[in-house]
């Protein structure tokens, strides 16, 4: 069903009218279902990770992309965090406070800063997975085995999905286009993506 549709059903409002629009339809809607999640989601997070390590979830997200060896310079870290490159310094000089990274001039080339973890730093992003996985466990709680087989599954093939579309000019994937779900990783319990903002 299509906007125009929706607005002669009387399912949204057409605003012509001066009503406000139907809030049922956007409660409804998987794009605001999944924002409040992941929202909801990073809130735990937060909530486990300052109790017992003392850190924000978007300082973890930090930790653990430089722990990774893939984000090894501030804007790499950035851009892998989708952080805004001055937020991500004014992380990363909390983080250098605290003992945790170290800034260092690359060998190869002097312009670079490199960043790495501490011994401090590394033994806090050893410890974050079992903190994640613990808050993936208690939010999905009320999930059954099968149920949290299925979000995981539905997950991944949205994210291909996304991903595909990126990629085409425009439009909807062909079902053929699916990406398959044994090629990604989609176990909910063993890593938790970390929302930066």
């Amino acid at each position: 069903m299509n906007v125009e549709s929706e607005v002669e059903a009387g399912m949204v409002s057409s605003h012509t009218n001066g009503t406000k629009p139907n809030v049922a339809i956007l409660t409804r809607n998987i794009s605001h279902l999944l924002r409040l999640a992941r929202l909801r989601l990073a809130n735990l997070m937060d909530k486990q990770l300052l109790k017992q390590l003392g850190i924000t979830h978007v300082q973890a997200t930090l930790l653990f992309l430089i722990s990774t060896g893939e984000s090894a310079s501030l804007k790499t870290l950035a851009q892998s965090s989708g952080t805004e490159m001055a937020r991500t310094s004014r992380l990363l000089t909390l983080l250098e406070e605290r003992g945790l990274v170290t800034r260092v001039r690359s060998g190869s080339d002097r312009r670079v800063t490199e960043l790495r973890l501490t011994d401090a730093g590394y033994a806090l992003a050893n410890r974050m997975p079992m903190i994640l996985r613990d808050g993936a466990n208690l939010a999905l709680s009320t999930f059954d085995e099968a149920q949290r087989e299925l979000l995981a599954d539905m997950l991944s093939d949205l994210i291909g999905n996304c991903e595909m579309i990126e990629h085409q000019p425009a439009g909807r994937p062909n079902e053929g286009d699916r990406m398959n779900p044994e090629e990604s990783w989609k176990d909910p319990l063993e890593f938790v993506e970390l929302p930066c903002s």
